[in-house]
């Protein structure tokens, strides 16, 4: 349903500990050097991308697979929606910040590893 046009594979859902992406095929198997324009999609993005061509306040996988014929994403961070009457809407949408992946939870372990490292480092200093 996503395709590719840096290398001509699908994209696949790919379930991650903390988020949901789309990514090329190719890329995530092969790496890189094979398929040079790939950037993974957040699911998230992808959903509020398909909300906005389709005009929907919230997704609707029914109205999708009755509207939409496929997408193509032409190069990083942009989607081309092809609609099943041949009309095409392409849209851009935004990275993340890294910030937002940094919940209270993952900055308070973050801080105590920082801590035991340090603890860990004094040990090796004194012996």
């Amino acid at each position: 349903m996503i395709h590719c046009d840096c290398c001509g594979k699908y994209y696949r859902r790919k379930v991650q500990e903390y988020r949901v992406t789309w990514i090329c095929w190719t890329y995530d198997a092969r790496g890189k050097k094979f398929c040079p324009e790939s950037k993974q999609i957040p699911e998230d993005s992808l959903y509020d991308k398909c909300c906005e061509v389709l005009q929907l306040d919230e997704f609707d996988n029914e109205v999708f697979q009755s509207e939409i014929k496929k997408i193509n994403v032409p190069k990083p961070n942009a989607l081309t929606f092809v609609f099943k009457d041949g009309h095409k809407q392409t849209v851009h949408w935004l990275d993340h910040s890294r910030s937002e992946a940094w919940t209270a939870e993952k900055r308070a372990k973050a801080a105590a590893c920082g801590k035991k490292g340090a603890a860990a480092r004094e040990r090796r200093k004194k012996k």
